[in-house]
Formats: structure tokens, C-alpha cells, sequence
């Protein structure tokens, strides 16, 4: 949790995009910066959610920035780290340096590390534009606007 003492901001590429179905979380207590790439590979897992791997050197990867609100900073940061499993090991929280300041991005974890291989990578980078059609988000099982 020590990482979200050190930043107001998320970058997120997967399931908490806008219109994916973990995207209620930071829904009220965040906004949106900007969409955006960086560099890296992008992998599925078992086609339910992505991870990605930073990497200089690689393609674009597609993802959305949001600065969180001051006063959901402590209770969302515990409940994304819970989400993405960062004491199981699934994921990492990395804290990289933004024109808006120090944000956190999760990437691969130990246990995560088996998909993180040429077969599983998603070659747009852009897990939205990959997601099987079969997955929709919460919002589109609910009927409402994504």
C-alpha cells in the first residue's frame, strides 16, 4: 500500500477501463485524465483479464489515466490492490512518473508470469478492442451506458 502514499493517479488498460467491468471502482471517486499508450506487451489470462509487462522497447499498449479523488485515495488504493491480488502475488504496483504527477500501474505478478509468453500476447495491445465478445462489462449485463 505504500505505493499510493506517493500517488494521486492510476493508469489502467484492462477490466477498469471505461465500459469493463470493474470500471465501477473508480467510477465517483476518480476521473479521467486522458487515454493514452506506453510501452509494453499485453497478455491474456485464460482470455478473462489482461496482464501487462512494461517494456521500452515494445509496442503501445492502450490505457486510461485518472487522477484519484483526495478523499478516496486511501479506500480506493486498499480496494484496487485487493482487486488485482497484490498479496497473493497475481500483481505488482509500479509507480511511474506522469506529466500529472506519480501514478501506479499494476503489471504481471509472480503467479501471473506463466501467461506472459508470445502465445498468450495481444498483438493490438489494446485489450478492449481484443476482450471476446462473450465478456461484456457490468454496465452492458446491467443494460446501462458504458
Amino acid at each position: 500500500m505504500s505505493h499510493w502514499q506517493h500517488a494521486g493517479h492510476v493508469w489502467v488498460y484492462g477490466t477498469l477501463r471505461a465500459g469493463e467491468c470493474n470500471h465501477g471502482l473508480l467510477r465517483g471517486r476518480s476521473e479521467l485524465v486522458r487515454s493514452s499508450t506506453r510501452p509494453g506487451r499485453l497478455y491474456s489470462v485464460q482470455d478473462c483479464y489482461p496482464v501487462l509487462q512494461l517494456d521500452q522497447n515494445a509496442q503501445p499498449v492502450t490505457g486510461e489515466l485518472y487522477q484519484i479523488a483526495p478523499r478516496s485515495l486511501k479506500s480506493l488504493g486498499e480496494e484496487l490492490d485487493r482487486l488485482e491480488g497484490i498479496d497473493e502475488g497475481y500483481y505488482r504496483a509500479v509507480l511511474v512518473q506522469e506529466l500529472e504527477g506519480p501514478c501506479v500501474i499494476y503489471v504481471g505478478g509472480e503467479k501471473l508470469l506463466p501467461y506472459c509468453e508470445p502465445r498468450y500476447q495481444i498483438a493490438e495491445g489494446d485489450w478492449c478492442r481484443y476482450r471476446p465478445a462473450g465478456l461484456r462489462s457490468k454496465d452492458e449485463h446491467l443494460g446501462e451506458a458504458g
